[in-house]
């Protein structure tokens, strides 16, 4: 972790402002979110809440202008959250089939977890998309352990990283609904006695799902929200346009 965070800073820190194009949209919202309380650009408020939050403590905390602390709270956010990938890798590795790598084994899956080059490229260039990288994996652990050692607990965590990556980034979000389908489709063929349980787990998965679509597409990016359904349902149904504000163009801090 602490490799990947170095890694990061040395990227981040090595300029004054964003080192890549699309680091500054992160400081307009953070901007927007601490002057008028929302989002100059729609979008999944996860990230920006997070960067704001910290933001707002830092200064008011050490007294610096408001610039330099939303500059500031937004690399540190990007620096340390995708990191955090390491634990649910860690915890992926220790349930597959109950194996207990070496040191060796285990200190090169964590590596690549947090410097493999397609992942430190997301550095300060898509950071929606690596925070919500950690909620997936986290999900992935969640929903094994509802599968083999099913608790109370592993389905309230499922249900909140699905909730998170929901908030977070709409193609992960995707992903996550994609990866937890073919799971329940694939455990209702071969677990015939977790049927019951797994049409529980699917009914769940299906409500905050479909809140967190509600939410999204009420209050923060109908577009975004749009666009997931729209492979699923007619497009023509499902458009909708969304005056983009301040002059931006509409694809403006749009997902890749």
């Amino acid at each position: 972790m602490t490799l990947g965070i170095v890694a990061r800073a040395v990227i981040h820190f090595s300029t004054p402002l964003a080192p890549r194009i699309n680091g500054t949209y992160y400081f307009v919202q953070v901007r927007s979110l601490l002057e008028s309380s929302q989002l100059a650009l729609p979008d999944l408020p996860l990230i920006f809440w997070m960067q704001t939050a910290l933001a707002f403590v830092v200064q008011h905390i050490s007294g610096i202008e408001q610039e330099q602390a939303i500059i500031f709270a937004c690399k540190l956010v990007d620096c340390l959250g995708p990191v955090l990938l390491v634990v649910p890798v860690y915890f992926l590795l220790r349930r597959w089939r109950n194996m207990k790598p070496g040191i060796v084994i285990t200190a090169a899956v964590f590596t690549l977890a947090v410097v493999h080059p397609p992942l430190l490229s997301m550095t300060s260039q898509y950071e929606k998309n690596a925070l919500g990288l950690v909620w997936f994996a986290a999900f992935g652990v969640c929903v094994r352990e509802c599968l083999f050692v099913p608790s109370h607990g592993a389905v309230a965590a499922m249900l909140l990283f699905l909730a998170l990556s929901g908030f977070t980034h709409v193609g992960v979000f995707g992903a996550t609904l994609l990866f937890g389908i073919l799971v329940a489709t694939g455990g209702l063929v071969f677990l015939p006695t977790q049927r019951k349980w797994l049409l529980k787990l699917a009914l769940a998965g299906i409500c905050v799902a479909g809140i967190v679509l509600l939410v999204t597409s009420n209050w923060f990016d109908p577009q975004r929200a749009s666009r997931l359904l729209n492979p699923v349902f007619t497009e023509t149904a499902l458009t909708v346009h969304v005056p983009a504000p301040c002059g931006f163009p509409e694809t403006c801090g749009s997902d890749s």
